[in-house]
């Protein structure tokens, strides 16, 4: 009987450590998202830069946003699928025409996103990225995402003689140097489902055009194997450890 009672306990441990690994396994198809604020960054050329803040699934996340033509307002929800780089030919700006320049676009966003969350990187220095009144760091990285898609829209929302427009376009530049050397494991992109964006209770002034598509950048975590592997080493020593007491 004590064996028994011990076996279904081992049993119900195994299912437990299985299932809390689960979701680091598998990744949701689609998200319900919402834009709460327009972050810390200010604006530039008029226009409010990230990242953004919002939350996908009601936990808080940083948004970046790679689509300058469109709208998105506050407080606005939808649901959104969600992609990797590699789905690129489902994302918003796929160009069937152009696949490669599709692909080499949205890793050059991904660089760049990368870039606009981690500031402290050395090419920060070099592009003359410094905090003053007249240069916007991350809004320079901002228009520069833009500028992948929508240039020369993008940019002309800045002065010719702005420093920030040459700080933009010296980081576009290096996007189109840096992206091939890139791991863009961490990033997902966020493409609005037609028709889903709510404002409250009523369809917000998007629809029946779609928000902004939004660039998300992860901190990196353990593969969900390496997790597995984790727990189920843990199991094996509850079997040693229940082994121990039931020949006891």
């Amino acid at each position: 009987m004590q064996a028994t009672k011990l076996g279904r306990k081992l049993q119900y441990l195994i299912v437990a450590a299985v299932l809390g690994v689960a979701p680091t396994c598998f990744a949701a198809e689609t998200a319900s998202m919402t834009l709460t604020g327009v972050g810390t960054n200010g604006a530039l050329g008029g226009v409010y830069v990230g990242p953004y803040v919002g939350t996908i699934d009601t936990v808080k996340t940083q948004l970046i946003c790679d689509d300058f033509a469109d709208e998105s307002y506050i407080p606005e929800s939808w649901t959104a699928d969600v992609y990797s780089l590699s789905d690129y030919t489902s994302l918003r700006f796929y160009n069937s025409s152009n696949p490669s320049a599709t692909q080499i676009g949205y890793e050059e966003v991904a660089w760049l996103s990368q870039q606009l969350t981690n500031q402290s990187l050395g090419l920060a220095t070099a592009i003359s990225c410094t905090t003053t009144s007249s240069i916007n760091c991350a809004g320079d990285i901002q228009y520069a995402i833009w500028a992948v898609f929508s240039s020369p829209a993008a940019l002309n929302q800045l002065s010719s003689g702005d420093p920030n427009r040459t700080n933009a376009q010296a980081w576009l530049d290096q996007a189109a140097l840096q992206y091939s050397t890139g791991d863009y494991s961490n990033v997902s992109i966020y493409t609005a489902v037609p028709g889903t964006a709510m404002c409250g209770t009523v369809h917000c002034p998007s629809s029946p055009l779609t928000p902004q598509e939004f660039v998300v950048v992860r901190t990196p975590e353990p593969p969900g194997l390496a997790v597995l592997g984790i727990d189920f080493s843990a199991i094996g020593v509850l079997i040693l450890f229940f082994r121990r007491k039931i020949t006891n």
